[in-house]
C-alpha cells in the first residue's frame, strides 16, 4: 500500500508523492499535467477519475526516478529529486518548464517529466532546494537560498529585469534578488509563485514579495509592481512568520506568526481573507480566531477560499463556497471561519469482550460526548484484556485490545447485583474506574457512584 508523504492540488488536477518517490496524479490532463503519455491531452478523454503513475524521463528507469518535492501549478508541474535535479511537465507557454525550446516548444507541451535547466554560470555541484509553479511562471530557491525564475516576467514576476525584460519571458533560470543588499540577508527557506507576483519566506522568518500588485498582492502598502524582491513591513507585536501560503488563481497571500495567528493580504473579493469584509488589503491584516480556537497551526490558500486547521485539531474554511469547497454543507459564501463538517464524529463499538466473553447490554447512553454503556460478564478475579470491535463511518476497523480491566471478587456489588458492573464507554482514554463496597476493593483508581464503572474510549 502507498503512503503518501505530499500533496499538491493544481487547478482541476491533483498531485501526491509516495514514500517511494514515485508521483501519483489524476484531474484534467488538457496539458499533459498527468505527466502520462498514455492518457489524451485533448476532447472529452483528456483526464483521468483514478490516480496514475508518472512516468520516468525518457532514458531513465522508474526505480532510478524518485522525488521528494512537487508543486501542481495552473497547467504545468514542478518537482525536484533527491540530487537537487528540478524537473516539469505539463505545458511550456512562456518557457515554464524551464528547457531549452530544442525539447520542448514554448508553445508546447510534454507529457512526460524533462530535466529543468541549471543556471548559466553555476558550477557543477548546483542543487535546486525547492520549487512552486504558479500560472504563468516558475520559481525555485537553491540549497544556499537564493531564489530563481523562469517562464513569463509580466510585471516583474521573475525578479530580474536585467537578464529578462520587464514583460517577456525566459526558458532559462535567472536569479531573483534584491535592488539593494538587505540587513541579515537574503536567504530564502520558502518561495510561491502565485498568481501574477512572487513571495517568499526567509530564514528569519521575514516576507518579501514582486510582481503585480493591483490589489495589493504584495502586503506592501500600496498597489505598486516590484521588478525586485521586496521586504514586507512586519506587523506589530510580530517577530516572525513561520508558513506562507499564496494562492495560484486568486491574487492573495495568507500567512502564519510565531503565536499561530493568521494574516492575510491582496485580493479579498470573496472573502478569503477571514476578516468579516470583501475590501482588498495591502497589507498583513489579522484575522481574529474564532470563539474557543486559540491558534491555528496550517492555513493554505485556495481559488477564492482558504482552509486551516486549528489547535484544537478540527478543520476551518472560509471564502467562495462555489460547488461546496468550504464543506460546511452549504454553497453560500463565509467571510469568517467556519467548522468542515465531516461526515463522521465518532466510532462506534459493536462488540466488546472481556478476556475472550462477550459484555452484554451494549448500549448508547444518548450522550453528546457518544458514550455508550456495556454490562461486563462474570469473571474470576484478576486483569484481563478488554477487547473492542468497532466501525468507523459504517466500516470496520482493527480490535482495540490496548486496554486492561481488572475483576476483583468481592460477592454482590452494591447496585449492580452478581451479573456484572456496567462499564460506560465514552470519548477519551479507557480507564475503567469504581468503587467497590466498604473501600475494601477497588477496580482502578478512582471510585464511581453506585458501583457504577465508567471507561473511557476514543477512535
Amino acid at each position: 500500500m502507498n503512503r503518501f508523504t505530499q500533496v499538491s492540488a493544481g487547478k482541476a488536477f491533483s498531485l501526491a508523492l509516495d514514500d517511494q518517490g514515485h508521483v501519483w496524479a489524476w484531474g484534467l490532463n488538457s496539458s499533459g499535467q498527468l505527466g502520462n503519455n498514455a492518457v489524451a491531452t485533448n476532447g472529452s478523454s483528456a483526464y483521468s477519475s483514478s490516480p496514475i503513475r508518472v512516468q520516468a524521463p525518457r532514458g531513465m528507469t522508474a526505480t532510478s526516478f524518485s522525488l521528494t518535492g512537487i508543486s501542481a501549478g495552473i497547467t504545468h508541474v514542478l518537482a525536484v529529486d533527491g540530487q537537487g535535479r528540478a524537473w516539469g511537465w505539463g505545458s511550456n507557454e512562456f518557457g515554464k518548464l524551464g528547457v531549452p525550446a530544442s525539447t520542448v516548444a514554448t508553445t508546447g507541451i510534454t507529457t512526460r517529466p524533462v530535466q529543468v535547466a541549471t543556471p548559466q554560470g553555476e558550477a557543477t555541484g548546483f542543487r535546486y532546494a525547492q520549487v512552486s509553479a504558479g500560472g504563468s511562471h516558475s520559481l525555485a530557491t537553491d540549497t544556499q537560498g537564493r531564489a530563481w525564475g523562469w517562464g513569463s516576467n509580466q510585471n516583474g514576476d521573475l525578479g530580474n529585469t536585467s537578464d529578462v525584460a520587464l514583460d517577456g519571458y525566459t526558458s532559462t533560470p535567472v536569479q531573483a534578488k534584491p535592488d539593494t543588499n538587505p540587513t541579515g540577508g537574503f536567504k530564502l527557506v520558502q518561495i510561491i509563485a502565485g498568481s501574477g507576483y512572487s513571495s517568499a519566506l526567509d530564514d528569519l522568518g521575514r516576507v518579501w514579495s514582486w510582481g503585480g500588485n493591483s490589489n495589493g498582492e504584495l502586503g506592501l502598502g500600496d498597489t505598486t509592481t516590484r521588478t525586485a524582491p521586496s521586504l514586507v513591513a512586519m506587523p506589530a507585536n510580530v517577530s516572525a512568520f513561520t508558513q506562507l501560503t499564496g494562492s495560484r488563481a486568486s491574487g492573495n497571500s495568507l500567512a502564519l506568526d510565531q503565536n499561530g495567528n493568521i494574516w492575510g493580504w491582496g485580493q479579498n473579493a470573496s472573502g478569503m481573507l477571514g476578516t468579516g469584509g470583501t475590501g482588498s488589503l495591502n497589507k498583513p491584516t489579522r484575522m481574529g480566531n474564532p470563539s474557543g480556537i486559540d491558534h491555528f497551526v496550517k492555513v493554505s490558500a485556495g481559488t477564492g477560499h482558504t482552509l486551516a486547521i486549528a489547535s484544537n485539531g478540527s478543520t476551518m474554511s472560509w471564502g467562495d463556497n462555489g460547488q461546496g469547497r468550504l464543506g460546511n454543507n452549504a454553497t453560500q459564501t463565509v467571510y469568517s471561519p467556519v467548522n468542515v463538517l465531516f461526515p463522521f464524529r465518532l466510532g462506534i463499538p459493536s462488540t466488546v469482550q472481556f478476556g475472550g466473553v462477550n459484555g452484554t447490554s451494549l448500549s448508547s447512553t444518548e450522550q453528546q460526548d457518544g458514550a455508550w454503556t456495556v454490562l461486563t460478564p462474570n469473571h474470576q478475579a484478576g486483569d484481563t484484556t478488554v477487547s473492542i470491535a468497532w466501525t468507523l463511518n459504517g466500516a470496520s476497523q482493527p480490535n482495540d485490545e490496548t486496554n486492561v480491566f481488572r475483576f476483583i471478587h468481592y460477592g454482590v456489588l452494591p447496585l449492580t447485583g452478581e451479573a456484572g458492573i456496567l462499564v460506560t464507554i465514552m470519548v477519551g482514554s479507557l480507564a475503567a474506574v469504581g468503587g467497590l463496597a466498604a473501600k475494601r476493593q477497588r477496580l482502578e483508581t478512582q471510585s464511581g457512584q453506585g458501583g457504577k464503572v465508567a471507561a473511557r474510549h476514543k477512535h
